[in-house]
């Protein structure tokens, strides 16, 4: 099982995705989640979301902030959009 993956703007879905590996920018700096991450609630900063899928593919997003909350291997952002 991978982790679900979905990223809100707030007048739209942007993407929503099965991945091994999502790293985002926290107001502190990068951070990473894998499957089984310990459930959290992170305010983002300005960056760039990258998102490995299970495909082998990945896709990069580029944010102006938001918040991301990782609860049993999903991942839900709330993103401004730059």
């Amino acid at each position: 099982m991978a982790l679900s993956v979905e990223i809100m703007a707030p007048d739209s879905k942007i993407i929503t995705a099965e991945a091994n590996y999502v790293s985002a920018p926290g107001v502190d700096g990068m951070f990473g989640v894998l499957k089984g991450h310990a459930t959290m609630l992170a305010e983002l900063g300005k960056g760039e979301i990258r998102i490995d899928k299970t495909d082998g593919t990945n896709e990069k997003i580029n944010i102006g902030g938001g918040f991301l909350k990782v609860k049993k291997d999903r991942i839900l952002i709330l993103a401004d959009m730059t």
